[in-house]
């Protein structure tokens, strides 16, 4: 019986680990780092559940023993949840960057490169630069960022990570804001 206890216990470790995991890339956040954490808070839990068993397998009544015996599995997964509410709760990470790869449904993937004179827009087959001063409107328009250049307008969807709707609408309005300085 212990030992299916300790497989349980393995399988629901390695489930919020990878749940950890999936969290920290959606959120733009250090896989690894969070992984540590994840491990940390599950072995403490474990500790403490273990310890909690150790202590009621001294007791005489049979409810106690019970409790004690299950105790490891919620020890070990209430820390590591409060992990997991802990990063889901952090906002999105992104990179700042001067080279940021786009795409346009009238061009295609390309790259936005901005600098402090010009912001070049690079597709595969064209490069176009616009004076800083040209781009006279960059506002977020959902997962999207929409530019006013004198050509037209244009709506590029950022494409750096993390790669998901709140990474790119985080990534839009750091764009948005790095091209309004």
């Amino acid at each position: 019986m212990l030992a299916f206890g300790g497989v349980v216990l393995i399988i629901v470790f390695a489930l919020h680990i990878a749940w950890i995991a999936k969290l920290a890339a959606e959120r733009g956040r250090s896989v690894l780092l969070w992984i540590l954490v994840g491990v940390v808070a599950g072995a403490i839990g474990v500790r403490v559940g273990w310890s909690i068993t150790v202590i009621s397998a001294e007791s005489d009544r049979d409810t106690v023993m019970l409790l004690g015996a299950l105790a490891p599995l919620p020890a070990l997964i209430l820390p590591m949840v409060a992990v997991a509410v802990v990063l889901y709760r952090l906002s999105v990470n992104v990179a700042l960057r001067r080279d940021w790869p786009v795409h346009s449904s009238a061009h295609g993937a390309g790259r936005l490169v901005i600098s402090r004179e010009a912001v070049v827009l690079e597709w595969a087959n064209s490069r176009d630069a616009i004076s800083r001063g040209d781009v006279t409107n960059a506002q977020v328009d959902g997962e999207c960022l929409r530019l006013h250049v004198p050509t037209g307008e244009l709506l590029l969807m950022p494409m750096a990570a993390p790669q998901t709707r709140a990474g790119r609408i985080t990534q839009s309005k750091t764009l948005a804001r790095l091209l309004a300085n």
